[in-house]
């Protein structure tokens, strides 16, 4: 009789767990999500991670990357997952509006470096609009890893003496090939136009894939262009929450 009332205790002890099962589910998927994250990136991982994603920025990659030291590879590897070098991945810049292209690069260690680009398309006459971008690009060894851009584009009206911006527009473009983070960004960016000046701002998530890499980076990137009567000007700057 005591054997029969335990198993009637059991059988009553599971079915309470499976009624109450949906209350932690979600706790512990995130939980087990978590758990499942590698350790670590190593070489033979970050080549499997290459190949798997049938891009042409990865198979660049891929191969420019088996094309160095095993040294090298390994210091690559560790840099990855090196957080503070892609919160370098950051600053500011201002230019004048008018067609051209700039770039300048930054060294973050001895293997990092940071290059800043923007290109400027000035519209002249009418309807032909003015488009503004400003790329900032995190390479290992002279090979990129991570590119998050911002693009605007406007025509500018004018009436007398006044200017205003018309038909504004702005996106954003995430590149990508670092195994160690999953980074996303609106393809479409708000925009916010008042006179002769409009601003675009975009944000940027990066979400470990490894444990190594710690918590997530959250970064802002605002592009601004106005004309005023002083000359018309640009200035992006991208910043870490």
């Amino acid at each position: 009789m005591r054997i029969r009332n335990v198993r009637s205790t059991t059988v009553a002890a599971l079915t309470a767990l499976a009624v109450a099962a949906p209350v932690g589910a979600a706790f512990a998927d995130s939980h087990d999500a978590a758990a499942a994250k590698p350790a670590k990136l190593t070489v033979k991982s970050y080549q499997a991670y290459l190949k798997q994603q049938k891009t042409p920025a990865a198979h660049k990659t891929l191969v420019a990357f088996r094309a160095l030291p095993k040294g090298k590879q390994a210091t690559f590897v560790k840099q990855l997952q090196n957080r503070e070098a892609y919160l370098a991945l950051s600053g500011s810049s201002k230019g004048g509006i008018k067609t051209g292209a700039r770039k300048s690069t930054v060294s973050v260690n001895k293997a990092v470096s940071i290059t800043r680009a923007s290109k400027v398309v000035s519209g002249t006459g009418k309807h032909r609009p003015t488009a503004i971008s400003y790329t900032l690009t995190e390479k290992i060894f002279g090979i990129p890893v991570t590119s998050e851009r911002v693009t605007v584009k406007y025509q500018l009206a004018s009436k007398g003496k006044a200017k205003k911006i018309v038909k504004p527009s702005a996106k954003s473009k995430v590149v990508n090939t670092n195994a160690a983070i999953a980074i996303s960004g609106p393809k479409v960016v708000k925009t916010v136009a008042k006179g002769s000046g409009v601003t675009a701002r975009a944000t940027f998530r990066a979400v470990p894939q490894v444990k190594s890499f710690g918590k997530k980076v959250v970064k802002d990137g605002t592009l601004r262009a106005s004309h005023t009567a002083a000359g018309s000007y640009w200035s992006y700057s991208l910043n870490n929450r």
